[in-house]
């Protein structure tokens, strides 16, 4: 089997992606691809694919942001579900590679007839930025056989004073969570014209109420939720988002938080 590997750097300014850049924050976006040939009839067709686009930060306010927002790309990269605790635990792109290669190998071992191939894609960009508040986008697209391929989206809003995840609870009011979740399914309703008297469970969703998660995603103007599917709803209705302007749900944010983009230019420089 043939093997192509690379690992390019696109040298992509912060800001690329239609923000502002953050004061002090700077990354690059690369590209990791490694490919199996050694399938179809001439042998000359992919048989593993692995691809992965993602931002690698080089400065940020201080060097344990500069480490944090790193291992959340890495832990946002990473395809191997025993390896999310800790850096320690997450192998370089290239291991993670080799080793649906080698699932493959054995795969054909077993099969040498198999007409199945194998695609990772994984990719992780910056949505949001601000000075306070930094925001990664992760896609995947996973195909081992199987009925449909697996697919997923993952949000992490990082504080760029901290370099830790910002929890959904950090921004909402004490004891404003039911009333948020209550926005978040009537915006859902309207969004899938569902009249009131259907209820969630009738119009096809797992759920009798939306329970509003921490994968979400700051934004400019409002707050997006994402469910994947099977969170809520049967793979046949896809994922589900939301979104909340925070002109209609601004009763129910803690602004003190200072981590909100209508607040940010009033909140202090990080360290």
């Amino acid at each position: 089997m043939r093997i192509f590997a690379f690992a390019v750097p696109l040298a992509l300014a912060s800001g690329c992606f239609g923000q502002p850049a953050a004061p002090g924050v700077r990354y690059q976006t690369r590209h990791f691809e490694k490919i199996a040939f050694g399938c179809g009839e001439k042998k000359d067709k992919p048989c593993v694919t692995f691809q992965v686009d993602y931002p690698e930060f080089a400065v940020a306010p201080s060097e344990n942001v500069l480490r944090a927002l790193n291992h959340h790309v890495q832990v946002m990269t990473n395809t191997n579900p025993e390896g999310q605790e800790g850096t320690a635990l997450i192998a370089p792109l290239s291991e993670q590679a080799a080793r649906f290669i080698e699932e493959f190998d054995d795969l054909r071992s077993d099969f040498p007839d198999t007409q199945i191939t194998y695609t990772v894609e994984r990719k992780v960009s910056v949505v949001f930025e601000n000075p306070r508040v930094l925001s990664l986008k992760a896609t995947g697209f996973d195909y081992m056989g199987g009925a449909h391929p697996n697919s997923f989206t993952m949000f992490h809003n990082i504080d760029l004073g901290t370099g830790q995840i910002i929890p959904l609870s950090e921004l909402v009011r004490p004891g404003g969570r039911p009333a948020l979740n209550a926005a978040a399914e009537k915006a859902l309703r309207e969004q899938k014209q569902m009249p009131d008297a259907q209820t969630l469970e009738q119009g096809g969703y797992f759920v009798k109420n939306i329970s509003l998660s921490d994968n979400y995603c700051i934004g400019e103007s409002g707050l997006t939720f994402y469910f994947n599917s099977y969170d809520i709803a049967p793979n046949s209705m896809g994922p589900t988002d939301v979104f909340l302007p925070y002109s209609g749900i601004a009763a129910l944010l803690n602004e003190a938080s200072g981590l909100l983009p209508q607040v940010a230019q009033k909140a202090p420089s990080a360290p």
